[in-house]
């Protein structure tokens, strides 16, 4: 199984609006929007599992991949919590072919470094990938200038 983590798009600055309901930028919208559709295309054939935080900014961001891959997205309390037991649980649980958690700082980097990747703090609307047979294993960081400027695109081909 593909495993992804992905931190939300560019979002309101903090203090304006509690934080969760801070919402996405335009230029956090239009960045996702450009960014996301050939990572997508590549995905398009597998079944997916969708899962966010129900965190507005994560919520938007995981609507992108939902109608780009015509798929529900599952709100999840734990993944705002950072609940690394529940993470665990959705891996074990999913028989989909590509499962993607959308989510917040720290918590992904945690996760990441769980996992064996250090990636220090994921960059708003970059993707980890991580390939989920006997074990997980790490192969893939790409941020979001990376995917929009296809110097993701050999990742990208190799989903």
């Amino acid at each position: 199984m593909l495993f992804m983590l992905v931190r939300h798009g560019i979002a309101e600055e903090r203090g304006k609006v509690p934080d969760a309901l801070r919402e996405l930028t335009k230029e956090g919208k239009e960045k996702i929007e450009e960014a996301y559709p050939k990572l997508c295309a590549k995905l398009k054939n597998n079944s997916v599992r969708l899962v966010s935080s129900p965190l507005v900014r994560a919520r938007q961001t995981a609507e992108v991949f939902g109608k780009l891959l015509d798929v529900e997205v599952e709100l999840r309390d734990w993944v705002a919590a950072g609940e690394m037991n529940e993470l665990i649980r959705c891996i074990d649980e999913t028989r989909d072919d590509v499962l993607i958690v959308v989510g917040h700082e720290p918590t992904l980097s945690y996760w990441c470094e769980r996992f064996g990747f250090k990636v220090g703090w994921m960059k708003k609307g970059s993707v980890a990938f991580f390939e989920v047979d006997r074990g997980i294993d790490f192969f893939a960081y790409l941020r979001i200038k990376d995917m929009i400027e296809e110097k993701g695109k050999k990742i990208i081909q190799s989903l």
